[in-house]
């Protein structure tokens, strides 16, 4: 439910009883516009002057709209069964309501849920300011909060409990919620953030979804950084016990950093999981610089995992052509390996401009000649006739594997000799063989676009890595 809530379409909106919550930007920083259906922000001229860590922040004030941080309605983010942390709204409630009433001088008389907005990480803010008037008595705004505090959590007791900071019938340390929501990754050593990842996971149960996604998106970026090996991989394997369906959601963003040892570690992880088409497609050209850098050992999980999902059409041929980097001899065998179990009639284009590849390489003759013979009836007659035939013709005189190669000449040759008519009256001028390695202008494909988002020193830079 709160994947994309916060998305920066301009045009998403919420609407509450008191107006419509709009994304926008103001100085070209991200924030929300609340466009109020009283028709004035007069109410909210006293908030710009006296600000408070739970009540909402006013960065610009319009006739009729209020422009603040970014926030979520708390209708659209709440969950019933997190009693813990709805006893933590309603404590920062009581502590905003406290303020309006001693700093303030007024009365709220307008609490409800739709009152209680949230920034991305799930901080509490007290919103809806329309109804404000000078203070008179605390009564109304208690009594509100109470009966919100019976509808959140079940019970009138919370109300007691948070008004005195206390921890008891389970109701987690207000501290730990304050911990998260001042969260600055920057300003941590690498040892005080994994004993965080213990903390959360330790409180995993208390944590509402919003909060949860806050985590996942900030710990995500700090495995961007340059920061050490074993510190990132238990960052992953924090974001997975965290929340496996959001880890296996994000599977694009993950496949979009430049990380060698993250990228061993997501395709280790996700290998024997199931992805739809659309999320395969989505990490198709990240995935294919896999195959492309120098370490080996990328290059091999990234070959597996390819051949153990199944890919849309375009991708997997986009990926196919992708392996014609793949020439070092581990790689050629593997790949091989594969197109002998793949039924890939209908990538008989790509398989044939890979195995002219790898029979041009001298390597790992047997296998790529058994691909030939599995695949060769499918392939163009005219391209056999004027590239592999030769091409195999010129291996004649080589002792390995002699005899499978005059095997597989007899066999194109036969099958040549019995599509003769097709073939006798196309061109066979040296200068048409001459150009048969050469490659004809094609549009690029969607998956080739994306790779040039990245610039040429970054991916230079990765496909370089070697082995540690």
């Amino acid at each position: 439910m709160l994947k994309g809530l916060f998305s920066s379409k301009q045009d998403q909106a919420y609407s509450l009883s008191f107006g419509k919550i709009f994304y926008t930007k103001y100085n070209g920083i991200p924030c929300s516009k609340i466009a109020l259906k009283s028709g004035t922000t007069k109410s909210y001229e006293i908030l710009k002057h006296h600000p408070h860590p739970n009540i909402i922040p006013i960065f610009k004030l319009s006739r009729s709209s209020v422009y603040t941080k970014r926030i979520v309605p708390f209708t659209q983010a709440f969950e019933r069964e997190k009693t813990e942390y709805n006893g933590y709204v309603i404590f920062k409630l009581k502590e905003a309501l406290d303020f309006v009433h001693t700093v303030l001088k007024k009365e709220h008389r307008a609490i409800s849920m739709e009152s209680i907005v949230l920034e991305e990480s799930g901080q509490v803010l007290l919103c809806n300011f329309e109804r404000l008037k000078d203070f008179e008595s605390q009564t109304l705004d208690y009594q509100m909060l109470s009966e919100l505090c019976v509808q959140l959590t079940g019970s009138e007791e919370f109300v007691a409990q948070v008004e005195k900071n206390s921890n008891a019938r389970g109701v987690a340390d207000m501290n730990f919620y304050d911990s998260i929501f001042k969260l600055d990754l920057s300003m941590c050593k690498i040892e005080d953030k994994i004993s965080m990842f213990e903390n959360f996971l330790r409180n995993r149960s208390i944590l509402p979804t919003i909060t949860i996604k806050f985590l996942f998106n900030a710990f995500l970026k700090d495995a961007e950084r340059d920061l050490n090996k074993e510190y990132k991989t238990k960052t992953l394997d924090f974001l997975y016990s965290l929340d496996e369906k959001y880890f296996n959601e994000d599977i694009k963003i993950l496949f979009s950093i430049l990380d060698s040892n993250i990228r061993a570690y997501l395709l280790q992880r996700f290998m024997n999981q199931s992805f739809t088409v659309q999320e395969l497609d989505g990490i198709t050209s990240d995935l294919s610089l896999g195959l492309q850098v120098k370490d080996k050992t990328i290059k091999k999980l990234t070959i597996d995992f390819i051949f153990q999902h199944s890919f849309s059409t375009e991708a997997m041929s986009f990926l196919l052509d992708t392996m014609a980097s793949c020439t070092d001899s581990e790689s050629m065998l593997l790949i091989c390996n594969y197109l002998l179990g793949l039924n890939g009639e209908r990538y008989c284009k790509q398989i044939y401009k890979l195995l002219l590849v790898f029979l041009s390489s001298e390597k790992n003759t047997l296998p790529v000649y058994k691909c030939i013979d599995k695949y060769c009836f499918n392939f163009d007659k005219i391209k056999i006739a004027k590239e592999i035939l030769p091409s195999l013709c010129s291996r004649l005189i080589e002792k390995d594997n002699q005899e499978y190669c005059f095997a597989l000449v007899e066999k194109i040759l036969t099958f040549l000799r019995s599509h003769k008519d097709e073939i006798q009256s196309k061109d066979w001028s040296l200068k048409s063989i001459a150009g048969m390695f050469s490659k004809k202008a094609e549009q690029p494909s969607k998956f080739e676009e994306r790779v040039s988002r990245f610039s040429k020193e970054e991916l230079d830079e990765w496909k370089d890595i070697e082995i540690e």
